[in-house]
């Protein structure tokens, strides 16, 4: 088997049109979760970053506090590529159970995003 350079590899992980639509579509969502918050979320002191059905509002913090969900979205998708990167040279299954299962945290993370924005408005 050939050794390929990283960088090699991930030009490789991505010609197969698996990776690269659901590690795209996993992007598309965390750029619109942060685009949600970056609109439409009010520059005040104290949002709601947390809604309970039983008890309402139980968490209070900034308009930055809440961009650390994005943030956390987008680390997450990119230690998702490099572990995605090293397990497809190994078993190619694995790494599309791993490319759905990011797309799913995303679109959850997405609906979150949606959700708070909408408490706030």
């Amino acid at each position: 088997m050939i050794r390929l350079p990283y960088l090699a590899q991930i030009g490789v992980f991505f010609r197969d049109r698996t990776n690269r639509y659901a590690y795209g579509l996993s992007f598309a969502f965390c750029a619109l979760s942060a685009a949600a918050f970056y609109r439409f979320l009010p520059r005040e002191d104290a949002l709601s970053l947390h809604y309970n059905v039983y008890f309402g509002i139980d968490f209070l913090g900034s308009w930055q506090t809440a961009m650390l969900l994005p943030a956390a979205a987008l680390a997450l998708l990119l230690i998702n590529i490099t572990l995605g990167v090293f397990v497809w040279r190994r078993d190619k299954v694995t790494s599309y159970f791993l490319a759905t299962g990011t797309v799913a945290v995303m679109l959850l993370v997405l609906v979150a995003s949606v959700l708070t924005v909408y408490v706030n408005y």
